[in-house]
C-alpha cells in the first residue's frame, strides 16, 4: 500500500471517528437537557454532606433524612457553576428543611445520584 493510500485510509477513519463522536455528543446533550427537574422539600441530615474524591475527580454529596442522597457538581448543560456555594448552603442549614431542586436519577450500581441545582432554606 502506497503512502498516499495509507494517508487516505487514515483520513477516512479519522473523519468517521469524529463524525460518530459528534453524533454521540449531540445525542447525549439532547437527552441530558431533557432530563426532568424536580423540586421537593427535604430535611438535611445533621452532617449535611461531604466531598468525595475518586479517580482524580471529586464531587460533593448532600445527605437528607427523608429524600436520600444528592450529588452536587457543576453542570454545564444547566448552566450551574456554583457547586461550592450550594454546598455552603447545605452546611449552614444542616438539620433544617430546604427546598431541593434537582435533576437526574439514582443508579446505585453506577454510584449516580440526582444532581442538586439549587437549595433554598425553608422558614
Amino acid at each position: 500500500m502506497s503512502s498516499s493510500s495509507r494517508a487516505k485510509v487514515l483520513g477516512n477513519t479519522l473523519g468517521l471517528g469524529l463524525g460518530v463522536a459528534a453524533i454521540f455528543g449531540a445525542t447525549a446533550m439532547f437527552y441530558s437537557a431533557k432530563i426532568k427537574v424536580t423540586e421537593r422539600v427535604c430535611t438535611l441530615s445533621n452532617t449535611a454532606g461531604e466531598r468525595v474524591t475518586k479517580d482524580g475527580g471529586s464531587k460533593f454529596l448532600i445527605y437528607t433524612k427523608d429524600c436520600g442522597t444528592f450529588e452536587n457538581t457543576d453542570y454545564l448543560l444547566r448552566g450551574k457553576f456554583n457547586s461550592s456555594d450550594v454546598q455552603s448552603v447545605a452546611y449552614n442549614n444542616a438539620g433544617k428543611k430546604v427546598a431541593v431542586r434537582s435533576t437526574g436519577w439514582r443508579a446505585g450500581f453506577f454510584s449516580w445520584y440526582p444532581n442538586v441545582i439549587t437549595l433554598k432554606p425553608q422558614g
